[in-house]
């Protein structure tokens, strides 16, 4: 099985350690980012999109063996902000785990 993992909320804080930590142990990442990105490691791979983008969100998961779901907001301007982004992105990221085209690898 390729060492292949789908990482969101890379490019925060715990998400940014995470994927250099992973490069360094040899996996390849698909990083969930809401600009545009590029990487000079090339175990990075950057899906522009976001947790409203189904599109990016299939694109993330498809053939990973494993998904590491890290993208929150501690904070927002409401808390429909607050609980759109932890609730509904949360749901989008796991109907595009559930729905992508590999079996789902489970330990």
């Amino acid at each position: 099985m390729p060492k292949l993992v789908a990482v969101t909320g890379a490019t925060g804080f715990i998400g940014n350690v995470l994927v250099q930590k992973l490069a360094q142990d040899g996996w390849t990442i698909r990083a969930l980012t809401r600009s545009h990105r590029s990487s000079d490691n090339k175990s990075i791979h950057w899906i522009q999109g976001d947790l409203d983008d189904i599109t990016a969100l299939h694109h993330l998961v498809n053939d990973v063996a494993f998904v590491i779901h890290c993208a929150a907001t501690v904070r927002g301007r409401s808390f429909q902000e607050f609980a759109h982004t932890n609730i509904e992105g949360t749901k989008n990221i796991l109907c595009a785990v559930k729905n992508r085209n590999s079996l789902l690898v489970s330990y």
